[in-house]
């Protein structure tokens, strides 16, 4: 893949072909599209524009969609976080600028990560100081999607949440790590 200047990948997912796709700023906002839309193209190509970024964004969650009754959780760097209804993030075209997924501030920080979680996951939170947090998807409450969420992960003030992971339902004790 031939990359522009200061372009880097974030991700890559196998997909059927027929998925939909969300990408996800860290201010907050996010697109819906189909990757039909998203043309074939050789090993070296550049590729086609997801979402149109503001001068100071970058994007930091690509999800290809997979669960029927899935939810998707946002989570900031401050540890507040939200889980939304997959209904609220209506398909558009790609390219686009998108639509409002979080509602940020001062308080709440910038969007860190994005998920699809079902209820029975368990939620990885991973600290720029490399601490790990895990949580239950079950527990963080379903909220619009252009809301501020709720203090969820409670860390120091000189760390921050820098990736969130879901984790299928599996069978280890709910203990604090």
């Amino acid at each position: 893949m031939t990359l522009k200047d200061k372009d880097y990948v974030i991700g890559a997912r196998l997909t059927s072909g027929k998925q939909d796709v969300i990408m996800a700023t860290r201010e907050g906002m996010s697109i819906r599209f189909s990757e039909e839309n998203v043309r074939d193209m050789g090993l070296t190509a550049s590729g086609v524009r997801g979402i149109t970024l503001g001068s100071s964004d970058r994007v930091i969650s690509l999800i290809a969609l997979e669960k029927k009754n899935g939810k998707l959780l946002t989570v900031t760097n401050l540890g507040y976080g939200k889980r939304s209804e997959l209904s609220e993030y209506r398909p558009i075209h790609r390219g686009g600028k998108g639509i409002i997924t979080y509602k940020l501030s001062d308080k709440v920080g910038k969007l860190a990560a994005v998920v699809e979680v079902q209820n029975q996951d368990t939620v990885l939170f991973i600290t720029q100081k490399g601490k790990v947090k895990r949580q239950r998807a079950k527990g963080i409450s379903i909220m619009g999607r252009a809301t501020q969420g709720e203090a969820m992960v409670n860390i120091s003030k000189t760390d921050e949440i820098v990736r969130a992971i879901q984790k299928p339902e599996d069978k280890f004790q709910d203990k604090q790590v």
